[in-house]
Order: structure tokens, then sequence, then C-alpha cells
């Protein structure tokens, strides 16, 4: 019995130490994880595990990327000029203006006005010249009409002479004011012969505005002031819209409503600007203000008839 129970202690004794030494034994769990990864299927490069879906690589994304430019020149948006800038005409043949939307003053508009006359300065410069040899010839020819005429059909000749030959250079100037505040280049000699073609109905409508303001001062001076503002854009409606005297006189009357107010001050910065002629030293001062300034008038009928939405004005001349 002993010996038996001595058998049994002696396995038992045997069999743990196996097992110990089997557990110290190194390199048997890699061996068994080894053994693990062999029997495990390999993935292919570029598939999801488990899946046979291809992984579609990310690209990363430019997060500065320019817009499309459209094939189409047409569909590419056109940024409009600025509404102060007025004009910005750079070379000859070049047109640009915006329609003022807010009036900027009588004193404000003078560099709107200089920047016309600088933009066909030649122009200006011509219109000058001529206007002072067409008063040499009025002149001349009145001086000759009263040696071969009694005094008073002297008179009454050189009084038509005069007021034809001031129409048509009055009306050839207001058409380069006109063009030029508008940012277009013209040549003297085109606003000659655009005036020319419209010179009955110019001649017309001058004079009955000026029968019109002769009668106000006459009856009674206070409605001059009132009556005078709001016929003298005729001759403008008549060269830049092609019409005729009375429907240019109703339309002078219609749109000057509420802008009288501008037009004395256009006025009122033109007489400051003679001041400095009582002086000497002043006289260059004046001439040069009041040629930079001749197209104020211009600009105010621009303003009013982008302002109360007239009809699109006449351009260049047809030939």
């Amino acid at each position: 019995m002993n010996n038996t129970n001595d058998n049994k202690t002696s396995d038992l004794q045997e069999s743990t130490n196996q097992t110990s030494s089997s557990a110290a034994t190194p390199g048997a769990p890699e061996a068994a994880k080894n053994n693990t990864e062999s029997t495990t299927t390999p993935v292919a490069p570029g598939l999801a595990e488990g899946t046979d879906t291809a992984l579609t690589p990310e690209t990363p994304q430019d997060s500065a990327q320019e817009p499309a430019t459209p094939s189409d020149p047409a569909a590419q948006p056109v940024q409009s000029p600025p509404v102060e800038s007025v004009l910005a005409a750079d070379g000859a043949g070049s047109s640009s203006s915006t329609t003022l939307t807010e009036w900027p003053g009588a004193f404000k508009i003078f560099k709107i006005a200089k920047t016309a006359v600088l933009l066909n300065l030649k122009t200006f410069i011509f219109l000058i010249l001529i206007g002072i040899g067409l008063e040499i010839i009025s002149q001349t020819v009145s001086s000759s009409l009263t040696k071969m005429s009694t005094a008073a059909i002297a008179g009454l000749l050189s009084a038509i002479v005069s007021f034809v030959v001031s129409t048509f250079y009055q009306a050839a100037t207001t058409y380069v004011n006109i063009e030029s505040a508008k940012g277009n280049k013209v040549d003297f000699g085109v606003s000659f012969r655009y005036v020319f073609k419209r010179l009955i109905n110019i001649l017309i409508a001058a004079f009955i505005v000026g029968v019109l303001a002769m009668f106000s001062i006459i009856l009674l001076i206070v409605p001059a002031f009132f009556i005078i503002p709001r016929i003298f854009m005729t001759l403008y409606y008549v060269i830049d819209k092609d019409l005729g005297p009375t429907e240019a006189l109703t339309a002078s009357w219609r749109n000057t409503k509420g802008n009288v107010g501008k037009v004395y001050g256009i006025f009122g910065v033109t007489i400051l600007m003679i001041l400095p002629a009582l002086t000497i030293i002043g006289i260059p001062v004046t001439i040069y203000l009041l040629v930079m300034y001749w197209p104020a008038y211009a600009v105010l009928y621009n303003f009013i008839t982008g302002q109360n939405s007239a009809p699109e004005s006449t351009k260049a001349l047809q030939t």
C-alpha cells in the first residue's frame, strides 16, 4: 500500500515538472504566433480587408483653387466703372462716361469739367481761335453794311448776321461740351458739320428762347429769375436729342424743374472766377478757370437727362 502511494506521488511530481519546463521554454509563444500568421490568408495591396473593393487613395484638395475661366469671353463678368468717376478716357477714340447719381455741387464739378476740356483740348483751342476770328469777321461785315445802307437797314442786317454767326458758334461749342462731358472724343470740324445739318431748328429755338427771356425781363424782372433757368437748356435738347424747337422748349421746362438752384450755382461760381480779372495779374487766372469750367452746364445737362431717363443722346455725326 505504501509503495503504491509513493509511486502515485512520484508520477504527479514528474508531470508537474514537465509542465513547468514546457512553460519556461524560451521562444514557445513566438513559434505559436508564427504558426497562426502562416495560416492567415494575405490581403492583396489596395484591397480592404474582408472585401474585394479597391481602396481609392485620397487626393489632397487645393484650398486656393482658381475658378474656371469660361471659354466664352462674353460670359465673363464686366466690372462697371465707379460712379464718382464721370470721365475716364485715355487716348484717341476712347469713350467712357458714368452718369452721376448725386449732384456734387457747382464747385466740385470743376474737376469733371476740366477733365472734359483736357479730353478734347485741341478742339477747345480751335474753338477759341475760331470764336475770335468770327467776332472779327462779324464786326467787319457790320461795319461794311453800315457804309452801304441806311442806319436802320444796316442795323437790322448787322443784327441778323451777328445772331446767325453767334448762334452757330454757340451751338458748335455746346455740342463739343456735351460730348466732352460724356467722355467722347470729338473734332471741331465734326461739330460744325453736325450743327450745320440742324441749323434751322437751332436758329428757331434760339430765337424763341431769346424772345421769352427778353419779355420776362421787360415785363417784370422777378419772373426772369424763374423763367430763364427753365428754358436755357432748350438749345441742348435740340442739339443732343435732335428735337424740334417747341419739343426742346417743353423738355427743358419739364426737366429743369427742381434744378434751378443748380443752374444758379454754376452761374455764381462763374462770377467768382471772373473776379480775379479785376487785376492785371488775375487775368490769366480768370481765362484758365473759365476755359476749364466751360463744360459745366453740359455736365449739369447730362446729369439732368440721366436723372430723368431722357432718350439716348445723339452720337457722332452720321455722314
